[in-house]
């Protein structure tokens, strides 16, 4: 008999009769976990508080304002929280990465309704 994911929020009882994490929904996701923070400061220092996003010419960001932790291999995907899948990025070389494999967020729809169009 396959495997089946839990359902949100009902954790899967195992022969052992011991609960598994719960996964999000049967599509097998995982849940995202918290990264501790030892960890966060080991990937803070090892990239000097910088932004490590290197572009196309091979140029490397270096930004310090409002650096993320970035997945390199992406949670969605299967990377770790560990430090060596960990690394800097700033706020929007971070949601570019995101974009380019397809895990950025959808764009605002703007509303049907434009601001000239409104009923009053």
């Amino acid at each position: 008999m396959g495997e089946m994911a839990s359902l949100v929020g009902i954790p899967r009882i195992d022969q052992e009769g011991v609960a598994e994490p719960a996964l999000r929904g049967l599509a097998g996701l995982r849940e995202r976990e918290h990264i501790p923070a030892p960890v966060r400061r080991e990937v803070f220092d090892r990239d000097g508080g910088c932004c490590t996003f290197v572009g196309d010419d091979g140029h490397v960001c270096g930004s310090r304002f409002a650096v993320q932790i970035h997945h390199r291999v992406a949670w969605a995907h299967g990377g770790s929280n560990a430090a060596d899948n960990l690394t800097l990025h700033c706020g929007p070389h971070n949601r570019l990465v995101a974009t380019r494999e397809g895990l950025g967020r959808r764009p605002r729809r703007s509303s049907p309704a434009g601001p000239r169009d409104r009923v009053t």
